[in-house]
């Protein structure tokens, strides 16, 4: 699929036939979970989850429906549409989702949510792009791009595998209970992740792929995105740590008390995974989605075994390995993706270390303040709370603007350019 970024033009055979191939690759992978739903529910022994597995399989036909749509609208740089359908099928499917709830449909509404948002986001996208494919499929039209695509389809299998593991040792071996405080703790930390790196990503991959060949222009642009990424994930992730105890007694309630240390755990994680995610874009723009796949393996095979490792000591020591892992996988995750451009390790040290300089001094003084100005008043409180994000932001703003200018420009371009300015 993102083999439509490197070439110029494609006539409107070539698109048709890439249209209704990744349709079928769609209904395959939707009957492959169906028939593989028995075997899910068998492996927790819980009835009820065949048929919620055979359903949620729709989401698969449902997103390959627009997938096209999307890559056509990033191609041409058109974020704006893709902000509004994006928020367009959240709104929808998160009403959706409420009403069923609201109605005691249970788990239901979670899994009408799922597959509200994926047909919502495909038909608005759909409509969105002035591709309209005809009853055509020539293998021999996109036989260049099928063996890319195969492995951009590999990839993202090993993604969603290794993004799942972890949850499934837990259910099978821990328990559902610990499961439910895991998984929540790992929503937590994914979220401003997915979501800042998904916006720069839709931004940055089209645009390094115009300038794939010059290894310079790519390295430096790639340097800019990361610089902006750390700038706001970095402070988040820190402060997190800090109001943490607050966050989870106030926001969550005390019953998930015991996400406390394994959220504050995903905090360390989260940051690095900030940065450490967006190597993707260096091996799709330069076409190099097979060694991205075999990286990915070995990864994945690192995640496993600390996993299996940390379940010796529950969810703790999972989520303690999990973190831990990231040493081992630090190196060639960024090594590898940076000598298809030569770009030095060196340089991205250089990048991340003002915001990781800024955001140590704010966490300083978060703590500091908790410890000496708030502590004597005693019990947590939401005022507690929102003083300790107000200081901590005001300050991070203070340290930004006299030690990291750069980062701030590179803001600015990056939201004017989804403005369309």
């Amino acid at each position: 699929m993102r083999q439509l970024f490197k070439k110029k033009e494609l006539n409107k055979e070539e698109l048709s036939s890439i249209f209704w191939l990744i349709l079928l690759l769609g209904i395959f992978w939707s009957v492959i979970l169906f028939a593989l739903s028995p075997l899910v529910a068998k492996f927790y022994s819980r009835p009820e989850l065949l048929s919620i597995t055979a359903v949620l399989g729709i989401s698969f036909f449902l997103s390959s429906f627009g997938s096209v749509s999307v890559a056509l609208l990033s191609k041409r740089m058109n974020f704006k549409v893709l902000a509004f359908t994006e928020i367009g099928a959240v709104i929808i499917s998160g009403s959706i989702a409420i009403i069923l709830a609201f109605g005691g449909f249970g788990v239901w509404a979670l899994v009408a949510q799922s597959l509200s948002y994926s047909f919502f986001r495909s038909l608005f996208n759909f409509l969105a792009c002035p591709l309209r494919p005809v009853m055509l499929l020539k293998i021999s039209k996109i036989k260049k791009m099928i063996y890319f695509g195969s492995n951009v389809v590999g990839l993202n299998f090993i993604n969603y595998f290794s993004r799942n593991i972890d949850s499934l040792i837990i259910g099978k071996f821990i328990g559902s209970v610990a499961l439910g405080f895991y998984n929540l703790a790992y929503r937590i930390m994914l979220f401003p992740i997915r979501q800042l790196s998904g916006a720069i990503g839709g931004v940055m991959f089209p645009a390094l792929s115009l300038v794939q060949y010059d290894h310079q222009k790519v390295g430096q642009a790639y340097l800019r995105a990361i610089r902006m990424i750390a700038t706001i994930t970095f402070p988040a992730m820190f402060g997190l740590w800090v109001i943490a105890p607050e966050f989870v007694r106030i926001v969550l309630g005390e019953k998930w008390i015991p996400i406390l240390y394994i959220l504050r755990i995903f905090c360390w994680v989260g940051a690095f995974q900030s940065i450490a995610t967006t190597v993707g874009w260096i091996y799709l723009s330069q076409g190099r989605a097979d060694l991205q796949l075999k990286v990915g393996i070995f990864i994945v095979s690192v995640y496993i075994i600390a996993f299996i490792v940390g379940l010796r000591w529950g969810i703790n020591g999972v989520a303690t390995c999990y973190g831990l892992s990231m040493f081992i996988i630090a190196y060639p995750a960024f090594k590898i993706p940076f000598s298809l451009i030569n770009l030095k390790i060196v340089s991205l040290i250089k990048i991340i270390i003002l915001p990781l300089y800024t955001s140590t001094i704010m966490m300083g003084i978060v703590l500091i303040f908790k410890k000496v100005i708030l502590k004597p008043y005693g019990s947590v409180s939401l005022i507690m709370m929102i003083s300790e994000i107000s200081i901590g932001v005001s300050s991070y703003i203070l340290l930004t603007i006299l030690f990291n200018k750069p980062a701030i420009k590179e803001i600015k371009i990056f939201y004017n350019s989804l403005l369309g300015k």
